[in-house]
Order: structure tokens, then sequence, then C-alpha cells
């Protein structure tokens, strides 16, 4: 991203040369602006939004290395080719737990599968479904494993977030642990399945 966002900056450099070269200087100079204060901002805030999701995932793990040798954690498997990863997948006495990890620490709330971030003048600016993703990607490890699987979503513990029915679990970080060891057991084979992926995974066991 940042090598993009480098490039950009060039182009409007060039742009602006250009602009002193040509009479029809004005058209160049618009362009130059464009490129240098509407491109490259974008590149360089969603490398921050994604160095932002690595960290979170990272302390997830770190949430959960408390389990003992009985749980294994995937990490960024993609169970349907081309559809995009799964953040987190827990295999254990529980079955498998699939964990969406969001970092957001401004006032959200959610109403059913409907979900909102709050502005700075109060205001609220609907989001993407953070539920309907989980919901998605649990689906697709069930069907890519041919067995039963839950999810929960996972918020840093500085999330102010309001919860009216939403179908999923929703919790802070600090809860992950508990929540885990307190899911009941499942007669899933989760051996049998982590033999099915284990060569194509970045796996880590906790």
């Amino acid at each position: 991203m940042y090598k993009i966002a480098g490039v950009l900056c060039l182009v409007a450099g060039v742009l602006a040369f250009l602009g002193w070269l040509i009479p029809n200087w004005n058209l160049w100079l618009y362009l130059a602006a464009f490129a240098a204060f509407v491109n490259v901002p974008w590149f360089l805030d969603n490398g921050i939004r994604s160095s932002q999701g690595d960290e979170g995932e990272v302390r997830a793990i770190k949430a959960l290395s408390e389990l003992d040798d009985r749980y294994t954690l995937v990490t960024n498997w993609v169970p349907v080719a081309d559809k995009g990863d799964v953040d987190l997948a827990l295999f254990g006495p529980h079955g498998i737990l699939v964990l969406e990890v969001k970092t957001y620490a401004v006032k959200m709330k959610c109403e059913g599968d409907q979900w909102h971030i709050q502005r700075k003048n109060g205001s609220w600016r609907p989001v993407k479904s953070f539920s309907r993703q989980l919901a998605q990607n649990v689906k697709r490890v069930s069907r890519a494993l041919n067995c039963p699987a839950t999810g929960v979503l996972v918020f840093n513990d500085r999330a102010n977030i309001q919860v009216v029915d939403c179908p999923v679990q929703v919790l802070r970080r600090k809860e992950l642990l508990d929540f885990v060891r307190s899911l009941s057991i499942s007669a899933i084979k989760i051996e049998e399945k982590l033999a099915l992926i284990r060569e194509s995974l970045d796996y880590r066991t906790t």
C-alpha cells in the first residue's frame, strides 16, 4: 500500500511539472491535487486499517494462549477459494468456533443484523453487518468440513457497543477465554477435521 502511495505522490509531482510547461496549467494542477490529496490518503488509511486488524488478531491469539494442547487455533484460513479468509477458527473439545475479530474503539450499536458507528457529531453511520459476515464465515467452515460450527464476534476491550437482539455472540477480548472454557463438549472428531486441512493451513496450537 505504501509503495502505491509513493507512486501516486510521484505522479502528482509529474502532473504539477507538466502544469508549469503546458499553458492549460489549471487542469494539470487540479489533477495533481486530486492524486496527492484523494488517492494517497485513501491508500494510507487502508494500510493503517490492515495493520490494526492484524494487531487485533494477534491480541486475540494471546488471549487464548492459556488454553491447553487439546485446542488448535487455525489462522487466516480460506475454506472456499476466492471468498476471503476466516480470521481465526478454534478447534477443541467444544467443536469448531469461528472468531471474527474487530478493532473498532468508537461507539457502535447493533440492532438485529444492522450495525452503526457513531460519528463525532453524534449521528449514526451504517456500516457492513459484522454479524452477517460472521454467519457467512460459519456457514463456509461448516460446508468445507461437513460438520456444525459456531461463531463469535470479538471486539477490543475498549469497544463501546450497544447490542439489541444480535443473532450472534458478541464479546470483548477479555471475555473470550472464559467464554471458550464455558462451551459444552462436542461429539465432533476434531482431529479428523484438522487432518482435512492441516497441509494447506497456517495453523497454531495454543
